[in-house]
């Protein structure tokens, strides 16, 4: 009969039985739901390839690249459907790219994995259709324990587009440049003319607008003609500067010349201001001034011509007085450049009282050192060549100035054909010279507008390169490790699935922030009061300046391009006040004047001097040009220790503003 301990040790192993049977159950439900988890997990994967715009693969570093696997965007992409590729291998890969890139893609691949490394390649491929596309390829390879490479894993996808907008882009921005330049070459020519009908008109000129008869621009010759000042002579019209009983006649040669476009030269009677009369004889043609059709009369002073035609050739005093008409300076020197004769236009021009002075003298004496080989050689070449027109040089006048002049000149001769004196007109062009400066610094202002164009396209591309680009990638390299790792390692492979998901979520972002520098959004949406106010509560910082903004305006909206350019001008102003003043309150002002917005920013900082800040310092030029393009005022006030202020005033007016009440 057994005894009470074998009882109890047979008891013992039947209770460590049943825990050991628990523990069993226990990991096989545990198994259960990891191979759940672990079908899911592939599901998604699977779901994730099939939906992904390319296709994932992985071959062997065989000749043709054999096949192992790719996803089912294999079609989407060739055209063949993945049992081509891989059940039936009708095809290799090495058939599907161009032949003209084979070499080249199989020479990439093999640096990158022969070197253990990434690779992206972008090249042609041909679909089953025979239709050629592109493709971006990024791939690396597979090595075994030993370090042998086993296979190459990658993802490939259809840029084809991509390479046609890119194309497209670079043709019109070629042609665009074009455009520009030629647009840039007609407004020189047009100017240069412009300017040289003004500027060499020794006659004088007169604008008037077709619809109103009214003028609208003149010259200093037609002033001294007329004797007016220029605003006066400006807020007259035809009828003010001919007799009343000639305006019938005047109407209608005005109403043939408008209609017309031109006639001949004309003689009519014109009223200067003392109320005298004079002859002019006039020419016209039709020309579009300022967007406005007009007509452009050229004024000859004949009174004097007639007075003088017979007495001329009787007395040198009449000659003289001829000469001393003429709006430029007049020179007769001997064949040396010795003075002999100066007209009271070269008194004034030189500065000296009379013409005494300047008589016995030379012209080179008048003449700075750098220019007097050169005129001297011109008066030799004068009697040898015959008359020369359009020298520049620079003279000096008595108190030490000096002003640009141009020179026409020609010789006189006696009756025999023998050179006896050489006759010059000096002609000011210190207007001109002013004028062809404005016109280059226009130039490089437009240039720097280009330049500044294509240094934002660069930023951009260069925050996608660097950023989105980036996170694209990272997140591919993810989803491939998860591909890799899925059934060998199901925890890893859930966790690179997690960071690639993440990875797509920042480059979502990332592309939201790109688009919102291009052009805030809240622009579009609010309008410019609450884009700037979104503006000033970006730029607080926890130790930053305390930064005020108000706003008292009336519209509701503006144009697009006027709130873009008055946004980025808030923008600049307060970037550089919170950079570079280290105020420690900032003060931003948006107010409406009847038909004027102001906006001002101003800091109670550092200061600067504004005629020191230099040349490649583009932010203070930037908001200049944008107030001026928009028709409005621009100032920056601003002393070292007193702070900085920019202010700029826009019109609200006109269609291309677009201001809407509230």
């Amino acid at each position: 009969m057994p005894d009470q301990r074998d009882f109890e040790h047979t008891t013992d192993e039947v209770d460590a039985l049943r825990r050991r049977i628990a523990q069993l159950e226990a990991a096989q439900a545990e198994r259960h739901r990891a191979d759940a988890a672990l079908r899911e997990s592939q599901r998604r994967l699977a779901t994730l390839l099939s939906n992904l715009p390319g296709m994932a693969y992985r071959c062997r570093n065989d000749a043709d690249w054999t096949m192992e696997f790719v996803s089912e965007g294999c079609f989407a992409l060739t055209g063949r459907s993945r049992s081509e590729i891989i059940l039936n291998r009708a095809v290799s890969w090495n058939d599907v790219i161009h032949p003209d890139d084979r070499q080249a893609v199989r020479e990439g691949v093999e640096r990158a994995v022969t070197a253990k490394q990434k690779f992206q390649l972008t090249y042609r491929i041909r679909t089953a259709s025979g239709r050629q596309k592109w493709v971006w390829e990024q791939g690396t390879g597979v090595f075994d324990a030993g370090g042998s490479l086993a296979a190459i894993e990658g993802f490939i996808a259809d840029i084809t587009e991509t390479v046609h907008a890119l194309e497209a882009l670079r043709q019109a921005h070629s042609q665009l440049e074009q455009r520009v330049d030629q647009r840039t070459r007609e407004l020189a020519r047009a100017n240069e003319q412009l300017q040289a009908i003004y500027d060499g008109a020794v006659d004088g000129l007169l604008v008037a607008e077709v619809a109103t008869r009214r003028f609208v621009r003149t010259n200093q010759a037609m002033l001294r003609m007329t004797g007016y000042r220029e605003e006066e002579l400006l807020s007259l019209g035809v009828d003010a500067l001919h007799p009343p009983e000639d305006l019938p006649y005047v109407f209608d040669a005005f109403q043939t010349l408008a209609e017309e476009g031109a006639f001949p030269v004309q003689e009519f009677r014109l009223v200067r201001k003392d109320g005298s009369v004079f002859h002019a004889e006039v020419g016209g043609r039709r020309i579009e001034y300022q967007g406005r059709p007009c007509l452009i009369g050229f004024f000859r002073d004949v009174t004097a011509r007639k007075e003088a035609e017979n007495a001329i050739r009787q007395s040198e005093e009449k000659y003289r007085r001829l000469v001393e008409a003429c709006p430029d300076a007049v020179l007769v020197t001997d064949l040396d450049g010795g003075i002999l004769f100066a007209s009271q236009e070269t008194w004034t021009l030189l500065k000296v009282p009379r013409d005494a002075e300047l008589r016995g003298r030379t012209v080179l004496e008048y003449t700075i050192e750098a220019d007097r080989e050169r005129l001297a050689a011109s008066l030799r070449q004068l009697i040898e060549s015959g008359p020369r027109r359009g020298n520049e040089y620079t003279v000096v006048r008595r108190d030490g100035t000096t002003m640009p002049v141009e020179v026409s000149s020609a010789v006189i001769r006696d009756v025999d054909g023998r050179p006896r004196a050489l006759v010059a007109v000096v002609r000011d062009v210190t207007e001109r010279k002013k004028a062809q400066q404005a016109l280059e610094r226009e130039r490089q202002t437009l240039w720097h507008m280009l330049r500044s164009s294509d240094h934002e396209r660069q930023l951009i591309a260069y925050e996608i390169h660097d950023g989105l680009a980036q996170q694209l990638a990272a997140a591919i390299m993810q989803f491939q490790s998860c591909d890799y790792l899925d059934g060998a390692r199901p925890e890893e492979a859930k966790t690179a699935f997690a960071a690639g998901i993440q990875m797509l979520r920042q480059a979502h972002a990332e592309t939201r922030r790109l688009i919102s520098g291009v052009r805030p959004p809240i622009l579009d949406e609010s309008g410019l009061t609450a884009a700037i106010a979104h503006l000033v509560h970006d730029q607080r910082r926890p130790n930053g300046p305390e930064i005020e903004f108000d706003s008292r305006v009336a519209f509701d909206r503006l144009a697009p391009v006027v709130e873009n350019a008055v946004y980025r001008i808030a923008q600049e102003a307060l970037a550089n006040a919170c950079k570079h003043s280290r105020a420690e309150r900032i003060r931003v002002a948006l107010f409406q004047d009847d038909d004027r917005l102001r906006l001002e920013v101003r800091d109670g900082g550092v200061g600067f001097d504004p005629e020191a800040v230099g040349p490649n310092r583009f932010g203070l030029e930037g908001i200049r040009e944008r107030g001026r393009l928009l028709g409005g005022r621009v100032s920056i006030d601003s002393r070292p220790g007193k702070g900085t202020r920019v202010c700029i005033v826009l019109p609200l007016v006109g269609p291309e503003l677009g201001a809407s009440r509230l």
